[in-house]
């Protein structure tokens, strides 16, 4: 197989600079080589995942990043499980708080949330500047292949995640010729979350600022097999407004006021969008 012939490097600053996240995609070819994969011990599971009807929830396999990128090297989806089970640890509960991984860690792992959400952020002095919000079937830790973790993720709810670990990583970029080409294309839309998110902040008002990060946080859940309409926004209100660049009192008042506009009807954690049309043109021109 070729070496990567290519290097991409997108660097995306967050809050007037206050943090920055490097995506760096390295050379596979230095990765160790570590034999074949191994067989499964229980052939008679190899459609566990395929079988197992997804909890309200946990992301369904079909619908996460990980999972597809198998699916697509087996060339055949209904295979994707069996190589699954061969290679990742899969759904390794997590509870609220626990790192996954820290800033400036080496790289050890890809990891995919079954369920629950997770941070990223960097620590800026003592308070965090977080980088990004990661949802059921999303992935963590992509930009740090061959090198180290540029940020640190943390789960912001109990939940589960998918691992697939540096040895498993380097078998398949031994034995399945479109690897990198498949992992080329995960960075790139993770790229493209990035950038999407970073986005927010650079927003006028707060009001644009909530809305545009709603319909996105609505989009994501969409793409994963959600309901798009009615959610819970795991993260705290405080952990929002860091995101958004904006004090938890601002947030907490823009909530209010979509309230009032019937845009939203919010009950804690779990809202329900009412007015798409009118949420997306708040996003545009706030209230």
């Amino acid at each position: 197989m070729n070496t990567l012939s290519c290097y991409k490097k997108v660097i995306i600053t967050r809050a007037a600079g206050r943090c920055q996240s490097r995506i760096n995609f390295c050379f596979l070819s230095n990765l160790p080589r570590c034999g074949t994969i191994p067989a499964m011990n229980n052939p008679t599971n190899s459609n566990k995942c395929a079988r197992k009807k997804s909890a309200e929830d946990e992301v369904s396999c079909k619908n996460c990043s990980l999972i597809n990128m198998l699916a697509l090297l087996e060339g055949d989806a209904d295979a994707a499980p069996e190589l699954s089970e061969r290679i990742l640890t899969k759904k390794r509960p997590c509870a609220i708080g626990e790192i996954l991984f820290q800033a400036n860690q080496p790289f050890t792992s890809v990891y995919a949330i079954k369920s629950g959400a997770a941070k990223s952020y960097c620590t800026l002095g003592d308070r965090q500047q977080i980088i990004g919000f990661h949802l059921p079937g999303e992935l963590l830790g992509l930009d740090a292949v061959g090198t180290t973790y540029r940020s640190t993720a943390e789960m912001v709810e109990n939940g589960s995640v998918c691992e697939l670990g540096f040895d498993n990583l380097a078998l398949l970029n031994q034995q399945y010729p479109a690897f990198q080409e498949q992992l080329i294309k995960l960075t790139s839309q993770q790229i493209l979350v990035e950038q999407r998110q970073s986005l927010l902040s650079s927003r006028r008002s707060a009001e644009e600022r909530l809305a545009a990060f709603i319909l996105d946080y609505s989009d994501r859940l969409i793409a994963r097999g959600f309901n798009g309409d009615h959610f819970r926004l795991v993260m705290t209100r405080q952990d929002i407004a860091d995101y958004l660049g904006l004090a938890e009192a601002t947030v907490s008042r823009a909530i209010q006021r979509f309230k009032r506009s019937d845009l939203l009807k919010v009950s804690g954690k779990n809202v329900d969008i009412l007015d798409r049309k009118g949420l997306e043109k708040a996003a545009i021109d706030g209230l």
